[in-house]
């Protein structure tokens, strides 16, 4: 049966053209704001040492959905804190005075002659970075390194020197190796010639010998060279690997250690062993390597009822994200909703006198595939 005028059908039973619906309004984002800054360390940064950071942190309240303003990659910030670097002091030490004979009151005349053993001094001060003199409280609390020595023994030729003759000193003989502290270093001569036979030169208290003076304590000090490492993370556990692996991988996040080299340096600045600091040359620190996380989403909700009651409508099911992914994640979808189209219409049943039969609901292909056949 063709098509009719309009005015032929009842008008109660004429389908609703159009009806009232809801489309959703976009939603930003909503975040607390980011908190204070963690404080920094007081005082300045010492040479070699890795600044510390500091951080700040947000809260999500709400996330964003219908296209609203997105989240923010990351809820966390961090930034080196501005320390300043410690000024850098040094010991300098100045030219040896001349050697004196140093007696006491209750010294002989013997004692008391202008040579033999006596004193070297020197001058030692307190230098900044710019090589400038500062006081010496600067370098006491501040200087990497000891002071200096400011005395030596020394000694003085004695008269009738001349008819003595030695022969060269020989060199100092070696101090033993670090952290040994005070075992003496000494070197020697021999009388040459005819002194060998005058009694005046062979007196040890005039002419000695032998000389010693005791090595430099070694104070050994550890200083950090360079930044820390990379976390550094162990083997995966064999329960995790394939039979077929010939290889043991590393895991990919999780707790590890990350590393830093130390130096061990002597009074003098120089690089000693690191046994004689007690340390491998390095240290250690446990660190964490987040693990991703993926996006999870709400199960979907059920499907709405359709959008009109004859023709061409739309129904939809909706989804929200959970929880969103972090530290590379698999992100949450662009959309959590989906639909789907469908057509409905009527089926006349051949008798133009009866009212048409209920709407059925089908998919537009199966109407593409009947208006094709």
């Amino acid at each position: 049966m063709g098509q009719v005028f309009s005015d032929r059908c009842p008008k109660s039973l004429r389908p609703v053209q159009e009806q009232l619906c809801l489309v959703p309004c976009p939603v930003d984002c909503v975040l607390t704001p980011f908190s204070e800054w963690t404080p920094c360390p007081e005082g300045c940064l010492p040479a070699g040492a890795v600044p510390q950071r500091q951080s700040r942190f947000a809260v999500l309240i709400r996330p964003a959905s219908h296209g609203g303003r997105p989240c923010p990659q990351h809820l966390r910030d961090e930034r080196e804190c501005k320390t300043q670097s410690c000024p850098h002091y040094r010991w300098k030490a100045h030219r040896w005075q001349a050697c004196r004979r140093a007696t006491s009151p209750t010294a002989t005349p013997r004692e008391d002659l202008p040579c033999g053993h006596g004193l070297q001094l020197r001058d030692v001060s307190c230098r900044g970075g710019d090589g400038e003199m500062v006081e010496p409280h600067a370098c006491l609390v501040l200087a990497s390194l000891p002071p200096l020595s400011v005395s030596q023994p020394c000694r003085l030729p004695c008269p009738g020197v001349d008819r003595c003759s030695f022969s060269p000193w020989s060199p100092w003989s070696p101090c033993p190796p670090p952290p040994t502290c005070g075992m003496p270093s000494t070197r020697r001569r021999s009388l040459i010639g005819r002194s060998r036979r005058r009694d005046g030169c062979r007196d040890p208290r005039t002419f000695p010998l032998v000389e010693s003076r005791p090595c430099p304590c070694v104070h050994p000090a550890t200083r950090p060279v360079g930044k820390w490492s990379d976390c550094v993370l162990p083997p995966a556990s064999p329960a995790t690997l394939p039979l077929t692996s010939w290889v043991i991988p590393t895991q990919d996040c999780g707790p590890g250690v990350t590393y830093r080299a130390l130096s061990c340096l002597d009074q003098e600045g120089r690089l000693l062993d690191p046994t004689f600091c007690g340390n491998a040359g390095y240290q250690e620190e446990a660190c964490l390597v987040p693990c991703p996380s993926d996006c999870h989403l709400t199960i979907w909700s059920p499907w709405s009822a359709c959008s009109v009651a004859c023709g061409p409508g739309i129904n939809y099911r909706s989804r929200w994200p959970r929880e969103r992914s972090y530290n590379g994640g698999r992100p949450c979808p662009p959309m959590n909703s989906e639909g789907k189209v469908w057509w409905f219409y009527v089926k006349e049943n051949g008798d133009s006198t009866r009212e048409s039969s209920v709407c059925r609901m089908v998919h537009r292909d199966e109407i593409r595939h009947a208006s094709s056949s």
